[in-house]
C-alpha cells in the first residue's frame, strides 16, 4: 500500500527532481513530472495546460459544483 510522498530524481550533478507523487491509502492525490531543467511538464512530455480545471472537471479553487443559496421562507 502506497502512502505518502514519492519522489524520483535525475542522475545529474544538480540532483534535479524528475517526478513526484502524493498517495493517501493507495489512492493517487497528486502527480507531477519535471524536465531536466526542473520545469513542470505534462506526463506526455509537453508543457502542462494551466486552464484552472482538474482531471474530474472541477476547479482548483472550488473543487467542483458550487452550492446554491437557500431562499428564506416567507411567514
Amino acid at each position: 500500500m502506497r502512502h505518502g510522498i514519492f519522489e524520483e530524481y535525475y542522475q545529474d550533478d544538480k540532483n534535479t527532481m524528475k517526478y513526484t507523487a502524493t498517495y493517501k491509502k493507495d489512492v493517487l492525490l497528486e502527480e507531477h513530472y519535471y524536465n531536466e531543467f526542473g520545469e513542470e511538464i505534462a506526463p506526455d512530455g509537453s508543457k502542462p495546460t494551466n486552464n484552472g480545471t482538474t482531471e474530474n472537471g472541477g476547479t482548483e479553487e472550488g473543487g467542483g459544483k458550487k452550492k446554491k443559496d437557500k431562499k428564506k421562507k416567507k411567514e
